[in-house]
């Protein structure tokens, strides 16, 4: 980093992290005047510094523009046009008590409509490959690395992922190149991958993901004076693990013949010490991003044995800052990928057939909903132009075609046996809201909260995790502006609705929490049916197992 980015921003009055996360990236004048919005939010997490960044290089460009000294790129134009609206104010909100700070009379509601490219004929051009040959190379790169993902669920899953959302996660990019990385190794777990191969493999990953960056998978050794840039990148750090487990394993067999045949990619482990530093690192950073993810990804089995044996959620919140971050809700996906692996994109693919089949299934087991005023409204919706806008009158639907079942208050006093003593049997709506919650504003995220809470104490149970929408028109109550998850008090905004379902489901299992008591049977019917999860634990729901055979009689029928 240069001392016109530093002088740069100390003027702009960002905080040490941010320059540090600069120096870090390498970011000279060049590379800083080159900055896309994508890029910014990474190296500035939250809203606030964001926001003040984003304002004082629009100023420099605007001013540098006029005197014919820059050439913006068009990614940084097409943003730069657009004014921040609600969804940018309303990213993230670090606790539900700091919602009453929002000033809601300066905020605009703005639908923010999300373009989805086609990859399927896309190619990425390496400056390095200027002909044709070159351009045949390519293709057989991002060929390799299709190969790789087809050989998988996981490596299909992250390939359609990708075709339907047109980026990649940070979970999914790590699930990339484990699988590319470990494909690699398994061909030959003794030699070792050069550096040409490296690169190719982060070729082709950009080839066949347009939209990624090859920076983000691969970095060569590059020395400047006596300046020295080791290799980096997420595909270089994944060997680099992947080889110092392997040597240790080889040692161990080495003093152990019986295990010879031990399958060194099935057994990795993580030292000790290694493990030690990571979690350290962890309990006291939140950035930068990407050193964030890697750490979390390496003590994943550790920490969720750790939170079973002596954790709460709460505390855990505070000692991995990191997972109250924006983008907190990504390190959950990290670890519910790892807890159940191939069932990552699970909701995503069966809840379109789920949105075809409810209308028939209610008509012919629940048919009494067809009478109800709100029910055949949300049936009406189901037939739209479109099939995600569907998809919020379905969620609002799935809760109310169970019963409400009656819910128990339990005492114990001196470890005695525990004893009832009052029942609750919820309503439809509270059934609802314990599921999805629909507000008009965002300063409803704390009233709904302490209603929650209070309810809560009353009946002796815990506020857990849910699902909130923002759905601000009047004449349009299922027009949803901005999808929530609220999880201890922790409010992640993210992508759409149906992600907001797949984030709180995730959380219960992650964080080791149960449902909340209202819907337990509604989580329930989620857990089995869509995600195809049973465990020891699981409550036995006749309701539950008879709306799944009915659900698999309809479809069976549709086909």
């Amino acid at each position: 980093m240069d001392d016109w980015t530093i002088t740069t921003l100390k003027n702009w009055n960002m905080s040490d992290s941010v320059i540090a996360t600069f120096k870090d990236e390498e970011i000279d004048k060049n590379s800083f005047l080159k900055l896309t919005e994508n890029m910014i939010k990474t190296l500035i997490p939250k809203i606030g510094p964001q926001a003040k960044f984003l304002s004082n290089l629009n100023e420099l460009i605007s001013e540098l523009k006029s005197h014919g000294d820059i050439k913006i790129p068009n990614e940084f134009n097409q943003g730069a046009q657009n004014q921040i609206d609600v969804h940018q104010q309303l990213n993230y909100i670090d606790s539900i008590d700091e919602i009453q700070v929002l000033d809601l009379n300066t905020i605009n509601i703005i639908n923010q409509a999300t373009e989805h490219n086609d990859i399927t004929n896309g190619v990425t051009q390496i400056n390095s490959y200027s002909n044709h040959q070159a351009l045949q190379t390519e293709s057989q790169h991002s060929q390799h690395i299709k190969q790789i993902l087809e050989c998988s669920i996981e490596g299909k899953n992250v390939y359609s992922y990708y075709q339907q959302n047109g980026c990649l996660t940070f979970a999914m990019r790590t699930k990339l190149v484990r699988l590319v990385i470990d494909s690699e190794i398994h061909k030959s777990p003794d030699e070792k991958l050069s550096i040409n191969t490296i690169h190719k493999l982060a070729l082709g990953i950009v080839e066949l993901f347009p939209h990624e960056s090859v920076h983000t998978y691969f970095i060569p050794y590059k020395k400047e004076q006596q300046h020295v840039r080791p290799n980096r990148g997420k595909l270089w750090d994944r060997y680099c693990n992947i080889r110092k487990d392997i040597r240790k394993l080889q040692n161990a067999n080495d003093k152990n013949s019986n295990n010879r045949n031990l399958n060194i990619m099935d057994n990795l482990i993580v030292n000790d010490e290694d493990l030690e530093d990571n979690l350290l690192w962890l309990k006291n950073n939140r950035e930068p991003v990407h050193t964030v993810i890697e750490k979390w990804t390496l003590t994943s089995s550790y920490r969720y044995k750790k939170l079973l044996s002596s954790e709460t959620e709460h505390s855990y919140f505070k000692q991995y800052p990191a997972i109250s971050d924006p983008y907190g809700y990504q390190l959950i996906e990290i670890d519910f990928d790892r807890m159940y692996p191939g069932k990552e994109v699970s909701l995503f693919n069966i809840f379109p057939n789920f949105v075809k089949t409810i209308s028939n299934y209610i008509n012919k087991f629940k048919p009494q909903l067809e009478k109800d005023t709100k029910c055949a409204r949300l049936l009406r919706e189901l037939n739209t132009p479109t099939e995600q806008d569907a998809y919020v009158p379905a969620l609002s639907l799935l809760p109310r075609i169970f019963p409400s079942l009656t819910v128990s208050k339990s005492s114990c006093k001196n470890f005695a046996k525990k004893k009832k003593t009052e029942n609750w049997r919820p309503s439809y709506t509270e059934v609802l809201e314990g599921f999805i919650c629909f507000i008009k504003n965002a300063a409803q995220l704390k009233e709904i909260y302490d209603q929650k809470e209070t309810k809560a104490i009353k009946y002796g149970f815990t506020v857990q995790p849910y699902v909130t929408l923002l759905c601000p028109y009047p004449n349009d109550d299922l027009a949803v502006t901005a999808s929530y998850v609220v999880i201890n008090k922790f409010v992640y905004k993210v992508e759409t609705p149906l992600k907001a379902v797949d984030i709180c489901f995730k959380s219960f299992f992650v964080l080791n929490l149960s449902y909340p008591t209202e819907c337990d049977h509604v989580w329930a019917f989620v857990q089995k049916f869509f995600y195809d999860i049973n465990t020891n634990h699981d409550k036995q729901y006749q309701s539950v197992d008879n709306t799944i055979n009915d659900f698999k009689y309809i479809q069976n029928l549709s086909e």
